[in-house]
């Protein structure tokens, strides 16, 4: 939308905004570097047969570039979020809302601005509701789709439009305005909160509970403007990871933001912070803190293994080696995988085996690549890492990346390569774990082997007149072998049996030949 602009004398920044919704135009800045002015162009409208009149503002004399460029990278970002709203059909409720409450704000937070302002797609969307009480708001959302109230005593929804139904499509959240505060004797973990809905709570202090800058944000759909009071904009252009107000106050409230900014780090490959990191590394000193739980009375960590292993992964993820060094200079490492954190100081791990790695498992394979599979399964089952959700990209399988770790402790047996029997080939390299092994391999400067095994698995590919390798089935069963051969189920059946699968790979015999081969052998 265009609007009027009242510019600051004091440092050239727009103090006020007038919104000429009736036009829907954007009325566009013209600098003009000769007089150091501002002018707002109001453009003749043919179709309505009006002429505004051409106004100048007079900004300060002293206005930077600096503060130029500032003026209209703000406006092209709030341009760029409104468009959002114009455009995606399950948010076309918001404007039906805001006119049917005319007194109400909503506000989109969190992680969509931070992504809509990086120009990064966004498919989580959340809102916080202003001046609407909670059962006005959700008799209104029921008749405009599905509501649930999820947080009852804090005053959350998830919201799915009619033509949007979960679970074909992520819910959106709606929350009223809250305070945050940790309860008495709190020991950091991520629930130790007394929350208290407000829905006539600024956004501001909704913001000011939030665990980092770039994360403190709001969008006003109503006004079509940022609310931005932790200059969460500013670290976004710097790429600093900042905790909101006192990082070691809100690292205590809950010990699980240390790994959320190192995941976000790695993520967005961005810096975190001097104080922030200092406050980060003092709170990973204490990430095994236990309590007695007051469901079941028992021992149990503040911090959630589960929650410690999906920051882990994600972030190993996301980017293998940023992650890697902010895991170990933070002390994560040390914490949860010491063997790791050990092998990186004497420099037995190579850092730049980590730029090279397409996956997950195969960089959770390279980092305990010098410990045991018994490690692997040790390191990783302490912490519930096979605990993820079945969709989610981060999900890993423990039994996969501890046989990678063998494999890698082995890897000298490729030098027998020659003189190993096809089936043994096939068996080991023409799977899931054997092209990621290859791959592994290949990093490591085996490429001599590893072609020499590319080009065995060829061989066998067009022996069998197969078009992939996954297509190559075993011609000849057990069954074959006891009706030809006479002979009983026992050892002497399987050692045919892989005569019989050496025969097909190598030579391309049909069932008929092959069984004809082993009766006259």
């Amino acid at each position: 939308m265009g609007y009027v602009g009242v510019v600051s004398q004091k440092n050239g920044r727009i103090i006020h905004r007038m919104c000429l919704h009736c036009t829907r135009l954007y009325f566009p800045y013209i600098f003009n570097p000769q007089v150091e002015t501002i002018k707002i162009c109001i453009i003749k409208i043919p179709a309505l047969r009006l002429l505004f009149p051409f106004e100048t503002m007079v900004a300060n004399k002293n206005m930077t570039q600096e503060t130029k460029n500032d003026i209209a990278i703000d406006e092209t970002r709030e341009r760029n979020i409104a468009n959002v709203f114009e455009c995606e059909p399950m948010l076309s409720f918001c404007q039906a809302f805001l006119k049917e409450h005319p007194h109400a704000q909503l506000f989109l937070v969190g992680g969509a601005v931070r992504d809509l302002l990086l120009g990064r797609k966004s498919k989580d969307f959340d809102f916080v509701v202003c001046n609407v009480a909670p059962e006005d708001l959700q008799t209104w959302f029921s008749q405009h789709g599905f509501i649930d109230l999820v947080g009852r005593s804090f005053g959350v929804f998830k919201f799915s439009p009619k033509e949007f139904p979960a679970p074909r499509y992520e819910p959106i959240d709606l929350a009223l305005p809250r305070r945050e505060h940790a309860q008495e004797g709190s020991l950091g973990g991520y629930r130790d909160f007394d929350v208290q809905a407000d829905p006539s709570l600024p956004v501001e202090e909704d913001l000011s509970r939030r665990d980092f800058t770039i994360n403190a944000m709001a969008y006003s759909v109503r006004e079509k403007r940022m609310v931005d009071p932790f200059g969460g904009q500013k670290d976004l252009e710097k790429k600093v990871i900042r905790a909101v107000g006192n990082p070691e106050d809100r690292f205590k409230e809950d010990m699980s933001r240390a790994l959320r900014a190192l995941r976000q780090a790695a993520q967005l490959d961005f810096v975190i912070e001097s104080k922030t990191w200092d406050a980060l590394c003092e709170t990973l000193k204490r990430i095994h803190t236990k309590r007695l739980s007051a469901h079941t009375g028992q021992e149990e960590f503040v911090v959630a293994r589960e929650v410690i292993a999906k920051e882990i992964l994600k972030a190993l993820l996301a980017n293998p080696a940023r992650a890697v060094d902010l895991l170990y200079h933070s002390g994560v490492f040390e914490q949860f995988f010491p063997e790791v954190h050990q092998a990186i100081k004497d420099e037995k791990i190579e850092m730049s085996w980590f730029v090279q790695t397409k996956d997950l498992t195969s960089t959770l394979a390279f980092l305990f690549s010098v410990t045991s599979p018994a490690c692997v399964r040790k390191r990783l089952g302490d912490i519930k890492a096979e605990s993820m959700d079945r969709e989610a990209s981060y999900r890993i399988s423990i039994s996969d990346i501890a046989d990678l770790v063998d494999r890698l402790q082995h890897i000298e047996d490729m030098d027998a390569l020659p003189s190993l029997p096809a089936h043994q080939i096939f068996h080991s390299y023409a799977n899931a774990r054997g092209y990621r092994f290859l791959s592994l391999a290949h990093i490591l400067g085996h490429e001599k082997h590893v072609a020499q095994v590319r080009h065995l698995l060829d061989t066998f590919r067009q022996s069998c007149h197969v078009e992939r390798l996954e297509d190559i089935r075993a011609v000849v069963t057990g069954r074959d072998v006891m009706g030809t051969l006479g002979i009983p189920a026992g050892p002497k059946v399987g050692e045919a049996l892989r005569r019989a699968f050496d025969l097909q790979l190598t030579q391309g015999w049909d069932r008929e030949t092959i069984l004809s081969h082993l009766q006259s052998s």
